[in-house]
């Protein structure tokens, strides 16, 4: 009976939350040690190539650099980008898992759920993968777009905060903001009332496109003397819709190929 009521203690709100982070970070490590194919497929390559030096990882416009230089540093310290890169995918599953944990425990759910349900996260394919493929959604962007809806816009902080993660997730990726000031949209209306939150949301988006365009276009002017990332997704915008470029079926086959055995314990 002592066992049991000890075992059930950690379980209890305020127990056995350091032995949760050290024994969950062993379990991820665990899963992702069991993976027998490892190596980056489809466009995840081009992540690798782009961190094999300062220069090329400087140098690549496609987002806004933050994941680049995350994965960069990670690679110099394990000495492999393949290596460095994937082990940005279990630093981000174990993130999301933590902030699942306290959210649990925050919300007052059965205890023992907050223990389980992070675990069982980490075997849903989809999230299992995200530590293999190297690419920016499925990994750092995670636990910070669940971090900013659970903790930050639904319970609430000062505006200069709310500021500092918008700008934050801008500088992981940048076409993400717009759907995000969408959502405090809605979020800031269904909370203080239409004028009221209309004119918070206005106050936040206007200084939030402002810090970000400042410091994008200073960086962006620095690094590539243009408007780097911002041209290159206008450059993709063009090839997408222009009615003059068609393309190959096999690519849509592809990509659907990629999202079918990203989701399934296949890949």
């Amino acid at each position: 009976m002592l066992a049991i009521s000890s075992i059930s203690n950690l379980f209890r709100k305020g127990k056995g939350q350091t032995l949760f982070f050290i024994l969950f970070f062993l379990w991820v490590v665990l899963i992702f040690a069991l993976k027998t194919f490892k190596f980056p497929v489809s466009e995840s390559i081009y992540f690798v190539n782009a961190i094999h030096s300062f220069q090329s990882m400087i140098h690549t416009p496609w987002h806004t650099p933050l994941y680049l230089w995350v994965i960069f540093g990670l690679k110099h310290l394990l000495t492999d980008p393949i290596m460095g890169a994937q082990l940005g995918g279990l630093l981000s599953l174990y993130a999301l898992g933590i902030l699942v944990f306290i959210y649990a425990r925050k919300q007052g759910w059965m205890p023992i759920l907050s223990w389980v349900l992070p675990i069982i996260l980490t075997l849903f394919p989809p999230l299992y993968n995200s530590m293999f493929l190297i690419d920016i959604d499925n990994t750092i962007l995670m636990p910070v777009l669940f971090y900013f809806i659970l903790f930050v816009s639904v319970e609430g902080v000062g505006m200069r905060a709310l500021i500092s993660w918008l700008v934050l997730i801008f500088w992981i990726k940048e076409v993400v903001i717009f759907p995000i000031i969408v959502y405090l949209l809605v979020v800031a209306i269904s909370q203080q009332g239409l004028e009221k939150g209309f004119l918070y949301w206005l106050k936040t988006t206007l200084s939030t496109l402002f810090i970000c365009f400042l410091s994008y276009g200073l960086y962006s002017q620095f690094v590539f003397h243009g408007w780097g990332a911002f041209a290159e997704i206008f450059d993709r915008m063009l090839v997408t819709f222009s009615p003059k470029e068609h393309t190959p079926l096999i690519v849509y086959v592809q990509r659907c190929s990629s999202f079918i055995i990203w989701g399934t314990p296949l890949f």
